[in-house]
């Protein structure tokens, strides 16, 4: 014989008041702290083609590309400034009559004027924020009368906070 059982499932429901809900919430909280204003990389040399005196003025460009990376992580929305200056030494470019002129070009959030480097300290960049690179594209004027030798200077680059 084949048995039939019969049985009831109980179902209950527990219902929860509005009373028993519990809400919290905590304050989430950080400082950034602003960092520095350096450069990253500032070219070692900047080797000029050598020149063959013809009797005529020159303009010749470099053996290699020129750069200067900056990184600017402040934290602040504001533009910070790059000045160039030659400090001369003996036989220096500018006592001979030499012109160092830069044509950069600069990336990211960056503006930037053609200079003739001097013994002055010139604004020819300017930017804000993150890393930014500056093509300098120095080209170097050469009078037609300078005599054989080797010269030498210093660019002296100073990077500041706009004012």
């Amino acid at each position: 014989a084949i048995g039939l059982t019969v049985g009831t499932i109980g179902v209950s429901v527990a219902t929860v008041s509005a009373d028993e809900v519990r809400d919290g919430s905590t304050a989430a909280s950080v400082t950034l702290k602003g960092g520095e204003l350096t450069f990253s990389e500032i070219a070692p040399t900047i080797a000029f083609e050598d020149i063959t005196l013809t009797g005529e003025a020159k303009t010749v460009g470099t053996k290699a590309i020129a750069e200067l990376g900056i990184n600017d992580y402040r934290g602040v929305d504001t533009f910070w400034d790059l000045l160039v200056k030659e400090t001369p030494t003996d036989k220096s470019f500018s006592e001979q009559g030499l012109q160092i002129k830069l044509s950069p070009e600069i990336d990211n959030n960056g503006i930037a004027q053609d200079v003739v480097v001097s013994s002055e300290n010139e604004i020819f960049a300017a930017g804000k924020r993150f890393e930014t690179k500056v093509n300098l594209n120095p080209t170097l004027d050469v009078p037609k009368d300078l005599t054989a030798g080797t010269y030498a200077t210093t660019v002296d680059w100073t990077l500041k906070p706009a004012e």
